[in-house]
């Protein structure tokens, strides 16, 4: 068994997620992402972390914290929320929530559905107050819409860019030969990237989030296995199972 990685950072992750139940895969990037060189952006979230008024931070990408940190002097982050008592944090799954962790945050509220929705929805039974989002060039804008519509002030600003891969993977002919058994997707633009490339794919289509399985339902695809849970754990848990059961 054998699953397509096409993440265009942090597979490794997944990786040895599956390898801990004996899955193999294969790492091919189907998106590559950039630096965008937005200081100026970077530094207005910062100065409105920097606010005494109550405000929330929240990761919706993994790659959002990293990205924006690239944009502020070394620490500088980290030293705002060390000594700042008035900021909440929230992520949308397990991963950011570990990044925030990681950054200083005491307590993180976690989506219930690990999805945009869900997330807004756990926010609005509190205050209307300032959110500071740190995106990329193709985030949905759930969120930010549902939020800005119950009242808070959203700052967000784009950090990185994501776009397909300008060389054919070499996964495509790999795919049509038999290789893989299946492919992780992980979000929008993976999936529409991939389903572009590989059209009519043989091989299972397993999605990380209901949001992705809900693109991948857009385009025309049925997902084999979702995982609304999209931690690495979880996903690695089912995707076991999914074959496994197969088997039998």
């Amino acid at each position: 068994m054998k699953i397509l990685l096409i993440r265009p950072n942090r597979n490794e992750a997944d990786a040895a997620a599956l390898a801990e139940f004996g899955i193999e895969t294969g790492i091919d990037p189907y998106l590559a992402i950039s630096q965008v060189n937005n200081v100026l952006g970077a530094q207005k979230m910062l100065d409105a972390l920097r606010s005494k008024n109550e405000k929330w931070l929240i990761l919706t990408s993994s790659n959002g914290l990293q990205y924006w940190q690239n944009l502020l002097d070394p620490g500088e982050l980290e030293k705002v929320v060390f000594e700042s008592e008035s900021i909440q944090f929230a992520a949308i799954g397990q991963q950011t929530r570990r990044q925030l962790f990681a950054l200083g945050a005491n307590e993180v509220a976690v989506a219930d559905r690990f999805d945009s929705a869900s997330l807004a929805e756990t926010l609005s039974g509190g205050n209307p107050i300032p959110v500071v989002i740190p995106a990329g060039s193709i985030a949905m804008q759930t969120l930010d819409n549902s939020l800005s519509g119950l009242g808070f002030d959203v700052i967000s600003e784009v950090v990185y860019q994501t776009n397909p891969v300008v060389t054919s993977p070499n996964s495509v002919g790999q795919i049509a030969a038999g290789v893989f058994d299946a492919v992780l997707l992980r979000s929008p633009s993976a999936a529409r990237t991939f389903l572009s490339m590989n059209p009519s794919p043989r091989l299972s289509i397993i999605c990380g989030g209901n949001t992705t399985a809900k693109a991948v339902q857009s385009l025309g695809v049925k997902p084999d296995l979702i995982s609304a849970d999209p931690s690495p754990e979880a996903i690695a848990k089912a995707v076991s199972a999914y074959f496994l059961d197969r088997r039998n």
